[in-house]
């Protein structure tokens, strides 16, 4: 297996060995005396933790050995959607893997935010927050970046165009001689894809461009209500540049009841015409096939099985508009 997907790999047997409620007292304000520390079960990357002082409490993200970077990119997109007015935690601090706290690990030290989990509401609950989770990815694309794709040192896009970003499926040559079907998928929306975007100047080989900055993380365990009913967007890890309609996609592989919602005058009513849904689709698409590929190097058997099922579902849609 190539090095790459190994993502079981993290070296967090490494935390389990030290007294974390001593060690992290290093990347906390001066003064502040450690009471307890508490993994939060979220994520299927990094190690957050929940950090209980006398006067207060901290959110703390670990990233592991191999996601090095994404956590001062998470940093970075904080303070810029914060600047355009959307409700996410500040950030506290940030060290780099040569920190002298935990070596070699990346930590990102952000405000606690109280409150529930959308994760934890049912579908008519999560239902009166659609409008304010609109609003804020309405805030976060508004924001521009140079290029597309992932993000870079320099917070840019590493791909000159947005089709550049699209063709490449992460991970795709290390698992796809394992699964046939997997590589059919991957050619096929790479063939409808390049069709359906012929003529696209952000798609073009023409030069590099600029994209909007895409949340990238669709998921209800990354949204908090907080003590005045209003969304906290929390786990900017995974941000990156290009389409808007992208993070949409996103929207509908996770909850499909979405697409409704995306149609009416308060949604984003982007979704009005053949052409731009079978667009959203074909996003869709391209994401879930990363989601599966990811998925299968984890052996998570359960979200193989949702992301199959959703990526038959949607195909079907897709081929009813022609």
């Amino acid at each position: 297996m190539k090095k790459e997907i190994e993502y079981m790999e993290t070296g967090f047997d490494r935390l389990e060995k030290l007294d974390l409620t001593e060690v992290l007292s290093g990347i906390l304000p001066k003064g502040e005396s450690i009471i307890s520390v508490d993994q939060i079960p979220y994520g299927h990357v990094n190690r957050n933790l929940r950090i209980t002082t006398k006067d207060t409490r901290y959110f703390c993200k670990i990233a592991p050995l191999w996601y090095k970077g994404s956590l001062d990119r998470e940093a970075w997109a904080l303070g810029k959607v914060k600047d355009a007015g959307c409700l996410v935690p500040s950030v506290l601090g940030y060290l780099d893997k040569d920190n002298d706290v935990i070596p070699e690990f990346e930590m990102l030290l952000l405000e606690h935010v109280d409150g529930d989990l959308l994760e934890g509401m049912n579908e008519r609950e999560r239902g009166r927050y659609y409008s304010q989770i609109v609003k804020l990815y309405n805030l976060i694309h508004s924001i521009p970046v140079n290029h597309f794709g992932w993000l870079n040192k320099e917070f840019e896009g590493s791909d000159d165009t947005w089709m550049d970003f699209l063709v490449q499926i992460e991970n795709e040559d290390a698992i796809s001689s394992l699964d046939t079907e997997l590589l059919e998928r991957v050619s096929f929306v790479r063939r409808e894809l390049a069709a359906c975007l012929e003529g696209d100047t952000s798609s073009s080989q023409e030069g590099a461009g600029t994209g909007n900055l895409l949340y990238g993380d669709f998921n209800y365990a990354n949204f908090i209500v907080n003590r005045d009913d209003r969304v906290v967007a929390l786990d900017f890890q995974n941000c990156f540049s290009g389409d808007p309609l992208y993070d949409v996609a996103m929207m509908l592989v996770n909850d499909e009841r979405f697409e409704a919602y995306l149609k009416t005058p308060k949604g984003y009513d982007l979704i009005d015409n053949d052409a731009t849904r079978r667009l959203v689709y074909l996003y869709c698409l391209r994401y879930l096939t990363s989601m599966l590929i990811f998925f299968m190097t984890q052996n998570n058997k359960e979200m193989i099985i949702f992301a199959r099922k959703r990526f038959s579902k949607i195909r079907r849609s897709y081929a009813k508009i022609g």
